[in-house]
């Protein structure tokens, strides 16, 4: 025979005649309900009404939105005429989350435009959406109450994006407003394909796909320290940002910082570019590079210098670059890594011998397995130096997240000034995303939600507004509640 269930004091006190006391899933709910007689039973049986609220120890009963609007039409205080929902949950975060951030720079920088410019970096977040639909999207969002703003329609959309876009300027003074002193700096481009013939940047260039469709290249610069994106430059679809680097650092302001680079940056002129700008560098060099001494790793295995790196140990040699007197060349060698380059080529040769041969192999063999890096970092270890530049993965991951979370691997604008406009949009509004990504992460939260799962839940939570006057916010379901609570976020 089960027990009888033992109530809380403070929820109990909530049961009335009428009602029903519940305990689900580690919440108490209260109920109405009546007596009916059965002629079939014959007998009185129990019928619920339906749930009027939960109950909570800080706030007591919190009634559901019908039992709100059924206890005013009982006091007579309102008859029911309108009633409506929008999102609330996202334009809460976000409002709350901009007000001492991205929105006191914007609206330095742009007095006249900065609240259409967040109207619409909320729907490339939530909706990923187009120009025509934001008005749409709008219509059901309580962001533009808590910005104090109208709803803007297409065609206010699309001249605002024409005269913002136009500001250059005042662009690059939000953008430096950010950038931060000592920083590590991750420099590349990407492809964006552009369905539009009235705009100059578009070129046909190479890309991934091999063809050469129009597109422009979105080339940026990332924050390896504070995980963020600092600075965008539009370029034409054929310009790599090898040949663009000096006049993007000098725009943004950079001077005091370390810039990462991959192995198609290496180049005497590059390197020279660097230092005349007194710039600190990591860069790789190909294995091919005719500076690296593979002799000093003979044996290198049996000597103390390594460090452990995830699950293996790198093991390293450092030399003066003859070339540049205030250089360094760094070379790692990965114990693990060369076993499994020499079985690939090993496979390869007897798959693809027209390619890959024994000989080949041979000359290869000295430098399997290792990372060789020129450096002007003269208080740095090779072991920071190393995990320093292993942050270069970072900005790889950003073009992923750019084009995917704010689905913006082509454009259709029809002019520069737009295209400007809607990629500075982008920008903010992945400023905003990597905020998310980054509150996930420290949270430990990165590994069951993604960056649309924190959006989705949030934008859940919806406000019912009953008669224009009563605004009452939606329960919020347990997994919501709980990525709330561990992020320390109460909407209200």
């Amino acid at each position: 025979m089960k027990g009888k269930i033992t109530y809380s004091e403070w929820a109990t006190q909530h049961r009335k005649p009428g009602t029903e006391l519940k305990y689900i899933h580690g919440r108490y709910y209260l109920y109405g309900v009546k007596s009916q007689y059965d002629p079939a039973l014959k007998k009185a049986k129990k019928l619920s009404l339906g749930i009027i609220g939960s109950i909570t120890k800080v706030y007591g009963l919190v009634l559901s939105p019908k039992a709100e609007m059924k206890k005013n039409i009982n006091l007579g205080l309102s008859a029911i005429s309108t009633v409506y929902s929008k999102e609330y949950g996202f334009s809460f975060w976000m409002n709350k989350y901009i007000k001492n951030t991205i929105q006191p720079q914007l609206e330095k920088a742009f007095p006249n435009h900065f609240k259409i410019i967040l109207l619409m970096v909320y729907c490339r977040i939530v909706y990923q959406s187009p120009i025509k639909n934001i008005p749409f999207h709008l219509s059901g969002s309580c962001l533009n109450e808590m910005l104090d703003a109208v709803i803007p329609t297409e065609k206010t959309i699309s001249q605002g994006l024409r005269e913002f876009g136009i500001m250059r300027n005042a662009m690059v003074t939000y953008m430096k407003a950010f950038v931060q002193p000592e920083d590590c700096i991750l420099v590349d481009a990407t492809d964006i394909a552009c369905h539009s013939g009235n705009v100059s940047l578009a070129a046909k260039g190479y890309n991934s796909k091999m063809d050469f469709e129009l597109q422009f290249t979105l080339l940026y610069v990332y924050s390896a320290t504070n995980h963020s994106p600092y600075f965008f430059r539009l370029l034409p679809g054929n310009i790599r940002e090898v040949s663009a680097l000096k006049n993007t650092l000098e725009e943004a302001g950079i001077t005091d910082t370390t810039f990462i680079a991959d192995k198609g940056f290496y180049s005497e002129n590059n390197i020279n570019a660097l230092e005349d700008k007194r710039l600190k560098y990591i860069i790789p060099l190909r294995r091919n590079n005719k500076q690296i001494n593979y002799e000093l790793l003979k044996d290198i295995d049996l000597k103390p210098t390594y460090f452990k790196y995830l699950k293996g140990f790198i093991f390293y040699q450092s030399y003066q670059n003859e070339n540049k007197n205030n250089s360094t060349i760094n070379m790692y060698y990965d114990g693990k890594m060369k076993e499994q380059e020499k079985q690939d080529y090993l496979a390869r040769i007897q798959t693809l011998p027209e390619k890959f041969t024994i000989d080949k192999y041979k000359n290869n063999l000295p430098s399997m397995g290792t990372l060789s890096m020129l450096h002007n970092l003269e208080n740095q270890t090779p072991e920071e130096i190393y995990l320093t530049y292993k942050s270069r993965a970072e900005i790889e991951q950003f073009f992923d997240c750019y084009k995917n979370t704010l689905s913006a691997t082509a454009t259709y604008m029809q002019n520069d000034d737009a295209l400007q406009g809607w990629v500075f949009v982008n920008h903010i509004a992945m400023q905003i995303v990597y905020q998310i990504f980054l509150d996930l992460k420290t949270n430990k939260l990165n590994k069951k939600h993604s960056i649309a799962d924190f959006v989705m839940h949030l934008a859940n939570i919806k406000r019912t507004t009953i008669n224009n006057e009563k605004n009452i916010v939606s329960e919020i379901n347990a997994n919501t509640k709980n990525i709330l609570k561990t992020l320390k976020i109460s909407i209200t």
